[in-house]
């Protein structure tokens, strides 16, 4: 899963780092976090969902159904996103060194303390 520390205020979560507020679909405990969303649950391109962030695209690696993309954020962590192949691996591939979107549903956020 990828992991990013956060402070949370119900089911608004600030992540400081990246200077950006998010929406879980789950309340948690008022105070530091860490929040927790998995790779496959994470989207790059497409119609935008609600939570989303920006970052550069570092590497990509074939892994069976889905190319695992590496994405660099602002603050300098690195998202793990999975795409699905159902494309072929030519239409899910995305060169380093492109900006991307990356985006998330509030039901895919896990909370869990620091």
């Amino acid at each position: 899963a990828n992991i990013l520390p956060c402070m949370i205020d119900g089911t608004s979560v600030a992540l400081p780092n990246l200077g950006i507020t998010i929406r879980t679909a789950r309340s948690g405990p008022t105070g530091p976090g860490l929040l927790a969303v998995r790779s496959e649950r994470l989207r790059i391109g497409g119609d935008p969902l609600p939570n989303q962030v920006d970052g550069t695209v570092t590497d990509s690696a074939y892994a069976g159904d889905a190319l695992a993309v590496s994405v660099r954020l602002a603050d300098g962590t690195v998202l793990r996103v999975k795409r699905a192949l159902s494309d072929g691996l030519t239409a899910a591939t995305i060169e380093p060194g492109t900006t991307v979107r990356v985006s998330w549903q509030p039901e895919a956020c896990m909370l869990l303390p620091p």
